[in-house]
């Protein structure tokens, strides 16, 4: 029997499902199930690396795809850092925050907001 490397469990790189597993099962959660906002944006900042397993053969794809998940880390980064107290430290904190000013139609307006 000849041992298939696509279908072997030993194989010496990650493919795109167990990389994607890896990235996200670093993100934290507090007892009451809110998400840190930071572990998230570190998860998250390793999908590229997924894109460019999945899409490895369409340069132009993984980098647009890249750029959109870097710049939607970046925006979440930000607004977590702009938010009153500790509540940029988690999702929902951030969110509760930018929501209660400017306000949800600022927010929904404002494509930089991070939410």
């Amino acid at each position: 029997h000849v041992r298939d490397p696509r279908t072997s469990f030993q194989m010496a790189e990650q493919n795109w499902f167990q990389k994607m597993n890896a990235g996200l099962s670093k993100i934290e959660r507090l007892p009451d199930g809110r998400i840190k906002t930071e572990t998230y944006c570190a998860a998250i900042v390793e999908i590229p690396g997924i894109y460019a397993a999945l899409f490895s053969m369409i340069p132009m794809a993984v980098s647009t795809l890249s750029d959109d998940i870097n710049n939607g880390v970046l925006r979440v980064r930000e607004a977590a850092n702009k938010c009153s107290g500790s509540t940029g430290e988690t999702l929902q904190g951030m969110c509760d925050d930018l929501v209660a000013s400017p306000g949800s139609e600022a927010c929904r307006a404002d494509n930089t907001s991070g939410i």
